[in-house]
């Protein structure tokens, strides 16, 4: 981040200042399992081959199954499809905060820089991203959990179609 700060026109670093804090612990959760919402039933997600069939104009509630050696927690995430999707095709990729990339270098302003870098996940989040293509539209999406306890790994990509 402070080199691409760096490299926009205007912009002089003089001073950095950074805070953080430690811990000792090493537990992570791990992204184990995905399930959608389809009919009234949670339908689980196997295998990279799976298809995710979306409803056009309607929330895409995706339950995220988390664990660690001893325990699992369950995560909701939903993504709004919009109708303008219909028809179209892609994948869903859900991963840990920890597993997901930025990528600072298409920002071409300062001011897209500096909005990335407020909204990008962080470490102890679930993102769901969605990106369908199609003749009529193109869309993606991205949304993330409220955070977790502890630093989230791993990640599963499925197909998805809008219907």
């Amino acid at each position: 981040m402070v080199y691409m700060l760096g490299r926009y026109r205007g912009v002089k670093l003089d001073d950095l200042t950074a805070s953080s804090v430690v811990s000792d612990a090493t537990d992570l959760w791990t992204v184990s399992s995905v399930e959608y919402r389809r009919g009234g039933a949670w339908v689980p997600l196997r295998g990279r081959r799976a298809v995710v069939l979306a409803k056009a104009g309607t929330t895409l509630k995706l339950r995220v199954t988390l664990d660690d050696d001893l325990t699992t927690r369950k995560v909701g995430v939903d993504v709004a499809i919009p109708a303008k999707a219909a028809g179209s095709d892609g994948f869903l990729q859900v991963q840990g905060g920890n597993e997901f990339y930025t990528d600072w270098y298409e920002q071409r302003t300062l001011s897209q820089f500096l909005k990335t870098a407020a909204s990008a996940p962080s470490n102890d989040e679930v993102v769901a991203s969605v990106f369908t293509f199609g003749r009529r539209s193109e869309f993606q999406k991205q949304v993330t959990s409220t955070p977790r306890d502890r630093v989230v790994n791993g990640g599963k990509e499925f197909s998805i179609v809008v219907e």
